[in-house]
């Protein structure tokens, strides 16, 4: 019982990420060169679906990527970026990589949306199927070998 126990909690801490949906606006940005501008301030809306994230700047796209344990790596404003996002500051913390060599490392603050929610864990109802099938499967596996 406890081995089941422990596994749901494992599965539903592996499977739980931050939701990143909502309106984001450049906190701070530095970068080693000083030609390169961090222009526009936002807003930027972020736009989440299970591990795959888009980026808008009004209605023209500017960015896609993935996210995955808080980490993030996006094309953005045709630059690659990498970096993570921490729910508790609600901050995505990018370094990118520009044309010419510029490194820039840019904060986006979350201002509005589901990225300020606390109980949020974008769970996709697929991914709620999965557990309801997979995670007493592992469980019953489990009991066996003990």
């Amino acid at each position: 019982m406890f081995h089941s126990i422990f596994i749901l909690l494992i599965s539903f801490i592996i499977v739980s990420s931050e939701n990143l949906n909502g309106i984001f606006v450049i906190d701070s940005c530095e970068c080693n060169s000083p030609n390169e501008k961090c222009d526009p301030n936002g807003p930027f809306i972020f736009d989440q679906q299970r591990t795959s994230v888009a980026v808008r700047y009004g209605a023209v796209q500017v960015g896609v990527g993935t996210l995955g344990n808080n980490r993030l790596d996006l094309y953005l404003n045709q630059n690659r970026c990498k970096g993570l996002w921490n729910g508790k500051t609600r901050l995505a913390e990018l370094k990118c990589q520009h044309q010419g060599g510029t490194v820039c490392v840019t904060k986006l603050r979350c201002v509005s949306g589901l990225c300020l929610d606390d109980t949020s864990t974008g769970i996709s109802s697929a991914t709620k199927i999965t557990m309801i099938f997979v995670v007493p499967l592992i469980s019953s596996l489990f009991m066996l070998l003990y």
